[in-house]
């Protein structure tokens, strides 16, 4: 059930904040540009799927993510030390 929550969470940070596929595709705000929308219907489909597709998306997407966030925590710390 974590997993799935996790899975649902990448997922949606990475299609809304990172790629902008619901502004690249035209897609409609609700659920596509809706963070807790889309979430929540990302969390029901991985619910009723194989717990591998859940883990398959947390490999997929918390490689990318974390990347981002620990390139910003490197270019915080040196833009604050120079």
């Amino acid at each position: 059930m974590i997993s799935n929550i996790i899975a649902s969470v990448l997922f949606t940070f990475y299609f809304i904040d990172m790629g902008r596929f619901n502004l690249k595709w035209k897609l409609p705000s609700k659920p596509f540009g809706c963070h807790i929308c889309l979430s929540v219907w990302v969390a029901l489909a991985l619910y009723w799927s194989p717990l591998w597709i859940s883990h398959m998306l947390i490999v997929m997407f918390a490689a990318p993510v974390t990347t981002i966030l620990f390139r910003n925590l490197i270019n915080n710390i040196t833009n604050h030390t120079a």
